[in-house]
């Protein structure tokens, strides 16, 4: 699971508008928003959404409803609370993440074109994501044989060279929490190509197919309300695609190779975002809504954590498949989609709203801004760290009450990884080839565009530092 979200720098020295008021931009506006104007609502949400997700598998070895198809190094006693909040994370926190994906993606497309727009995510999403499938996938699956011989599921002979039972390998091999950025990787490839297809569209005879052709309407036409119709009918489809597969969410679906349901459930949120992006440049509807969109999402969270938990209790282990009726697919579906999109969007208008807050008080900006440069390391990390923990408290404190546990593992976790960031990537080289490293600073300029090529946990973060420029769209900025 990623926890980069956020603002974006296209890599080829552009930067991308944050959160702007469309109204105020002019066909030559290339204003620099002073640093200690910005919004610090993304930073927010990207720093709580790494707590959330550190939580999210702190809790795995103590649901008294097991999420099918996840295997986990160790399993604890029980606890339906930690179960409740489990569940209640596993609802909304990807949508989260996607929805904002979409959103800066877009930007950056916009900044970048579409060949821009895949190599700057190709470098700073598959590089990390294969330099920690090699390194920590890996020790993953040894924590995990280490765990099953420790709870004798396991005989030690089978640890080196390792050697995992049939029934154990049918859920284990794959990506693990990692499986998020190839996902997102492949949307912005679905993204640019449709850019390429419509340069090729729109541009005239005797013009290069390469040429970067926008119609007035932006990189998707004219038609806005034809955007605005695929993005109602995107919560419609991940609705479909949930109702067919409720494993999607209530169940992990893990392999090597994208799970098509998976991928499509999951893209309807990242597509929502890039839609959001240009219907509603500031997400002024979230942020004027956010109270509203948050009770809404806590009641029909609460009914799908309820129906869901009793549907998996008629999942087959092996298939996933639930044994459940028509009206009861459907009811968890929309209950799951429309918990799903209104809790994250309310979310992201909390943190709008909560902003200006923060933005007086240095020592929460500088804990906050810390926390989000950190976050990407943090999730490429911390799973190993908390399935280690778990198999270490349930040895030292087997009595002990499980949602303690589960709050000693996060904080553990935080604090291993935030250490091990501090020591090995902030600053250091490794950091920087990884693109891992958010503690680079440059004072902010007045009159210039910065050439700002800063790392991202998911193609998506901007250097805290950078001044944000409002420009609306590429051709402006070629022409500036």
């Amino acid at each position: 699971m990623s926890l980069s979200i956020f603002r974006d720098h296209d890599g080829h020295g552009k930067d991308d508008a944050r959160f702007r008021d469309a109204s105020s931009l002019s066909s030559c506006d290339t204003t620099v928003v002073p640093q200690s104007n910005r919004s610090l609502g993304p930073d927010l949400v990207r720093a709580l959404a790494a707590i959330l997700v550190v939580y999210l598998h702190a809790g795995v070895a103590y649901l008294n409803h097991p999420m099918p198809g996840l295997v986990w190094s160790t399993q604890d006693t029980p606890s339906s609370v930690v179960s409740h909040f489990f569940w209640s994370i596993e609802l909304f926190i990807m949508p989260l993440f996607l929805l904002l994906a979409g959103f800066f993606a877009y930007r950056s497309w916009i900044a970048s074109g579409d060949v821009g727009l895949i190599r700057s995510r190709a470098r700073r999403l598959l590089v990390p994501m294969l330099a920690a499938a090699v390194v920590l996938l890996p020790i993953d699956y040894l924590i995990w044989l280490v765990g099953w011989v420790i709870d004798g599921s396991l005989s030690a002979d089978r640890i080196w060279p390792p050697k995992f039972p049939r029934d154990m390998r049918q859920h284990l091999f794959g990506f693990a929490h990692l499986w998020f950025l190839l996902y997102v990787f492949l949307y912005c490839v679905v993204l640019a190509g449709f850019g390429l297809i419509r340069q090729r569209a729109f541009a005239r005879p005797g013009e290069e197919a390469t040429a970067s052709v926008e119609p007035s309407g932006g990189r998707f036409g004219k038609s806005s309300q034809a955007l605005f119709a695929l993005a109602c009918a995107l919560p419609l489809i991940g609705t479909c695609v949930l109702w067919w597969a409720p494993e999607v969410v209530f169940g992990f679906q893990h392999a090597f190779m994208p799970v098509a349901s998976k991928w499509l459930y999951s893209g309807t949120f990242f597509f929502g975002g890039v839609a959001m992006a240009a219907i509603d440049p500031r997400m002024s509807f979230a942020t004027a809504k956010a109270e509203r969109l948050i009770g809404v999402g806590a009641v029909c969270g609460v009914a799908a954590i309820l129906l869901g938990q009793w549907a998996i209790e008629r999942a087959d282990s092996t298939s996933l498949a639930m044994e459940i009726g028509l009206v009861a697919r459907v009811s968890l579906a929309s209950l799951t989609v429309v918990s799903a999109w209104t809790t994250s969007l309310g979310l992201i208008g909390l943190g709008n709203l909560a902003s200006p807050i923060l933005l007086q008080r240095p020592q929460a900006r500088r804990a906050i801004a810390y926390l989000a440069a950190a976050s990407f390391w943090i999730y490429l990390v911390h799973h190993p760290i908390v399935a280690l923990l778990h198999i270490d408290l349930k040895l030292v404190l087997p009595g002990f009450s499980p949602l303690a546990k589960s709050l000693i593992v996060t904080l553990v976790a935080l604090g291993i990884a935030i250490a091990s960031y501090e020591v090995m990537i902030r600053g250091r080289v490794l950091g920087r080839v990884l693109g891992l490293d958010g503690s680079a600073q440059r004072p902010a300029q007045t009159a210039e565009v910065t050439n700002a090529n800063e790392s991202t946990t998911t193609g998506l973060r901007q250097d805290s530092a950078t001044p944000t420029i409002s420009m609306p769209d590429r051709s402006i900025r070629r022409a500036a």
